[in-house]
């Protein structure tokens, strides 16, 4: 397993981040992040999150498209819209998947750029 990656578990900065939603935030709130934050904050903190990465429909790939376009070049005005419209309370956004390109080589902000709807 010499490409495994670390398990955000495994993360410091997660495991405070985790222990901050639990202490600091109400247990009804509504959190939008990537796949692998949303995951882990549902699972450790019980906090409702708007897509998760083992729920799969046509509604949770909606929202999984629009979360991603707050790394697209849009205004806040339509990135809060957005966020409105799935109850988002929270957001958590990793600083990392904006730079890091993807399995076909492409970075995060040319997919969020090059959606088709």
């Amino acid at each position: 397993l010499k490409d495994a990656q670390p398990s955000p578990r495994d993360d410091e900065a997660t495991f405070r981040l985790l222990d901050f939603i639990r202490r600091e935030t109400p247990e009804h709130a509504i959190f939008s992040g990537d796949s692998v934050i949303t995951s882990a904050i549902k699972l450790l903190t019980r906090r409702r999150v708007t897509f998760h990465p083992h729920t799969e429909n046509q509604e949770v790939r909606a929202r999984h498209h629009d979360f991603f376009q707050i790394y697209n070049r849009v205004t806040e005005d339509e990135i809060y819209a957005i966020l409105q419209q799935w109850g988002t309370d929270y957001v958590v956004v990793s600083a990392g998947p904006c730079h890091v390109a993807c399995a076909e080589g492409q970075t995060m902000d040319y997919m969020a750029n090059s959606s088709d709807s």
